[in-house]
């Protein structure tokens, strides 16, 4: 009797973490969270000229404007054809974050690069790169071309 108790209680954890784990990777596909959402300042530049800044992204109102317009829950991972050339780059700043005990830059905090999003001329995919992590994507058009239109302000 004890066997059978013992067997029942196996087969119910299996079941249940084996059930947990296919649904954290379901979520995992279906929620691409790529951190955007924290960025501060975003610089487009071209990949012709990396330090040549074209357009700044800095004020709350047009971050947030960028983030949602970017619809990023809509990007699929992708392979990006061969004959694709890059076109712009979209730096990511956000915030250094304060270590407990430095007082070396009380109440001034630097931004610091997180991330980059590079797009490609005349198509829909973009490369995402943060903390030496590297994602390829597909977006959706209308994406593709508000990125496109992004380093034509200043």
């Amino acid at each position: 009797m004890k066997r059978f108790y013992f067997v029942l209680i196996v087969i119910l954890s299996m079941s249940t973490f084996l059930f947990g784990c296919s649904q954290k990777e379901k979520d995992m596909k279906n929620n691409l969270d790529i951190g955007i959402d924290q960025a501060q300042r975003i610089e487009v530049t071209s990949v012709k000229d990396p330090n040549s800044v074209l357009a700044v992204i800095d004020k709350k109102e047009d971050l947030n404007t960028f983030i949602k317009k970017l619809r990023v829950n809509k990007w699929n991972t992708a392979e990006i054809p061969s004959n694709a050339n890059k076109k712009d780059i979209y730096k990511l700043y956000q915030k250094e974050t304060i270590k407990l005990g430095d007082k070396s830059n009380k109440g001034e905090q630097k931004l610091q690069k997180v991330g980059t999003i590079t797009t490609y001329k005349n198509s829909s995919y973009v490369s995402f790169q943060t903390k030496g992590l590297n994602f390829n994507l597909k977006v959706p058009q209308d994406v593709a071309e508000y990125l496109s239109n992004q380093s034509h302000l200043k």
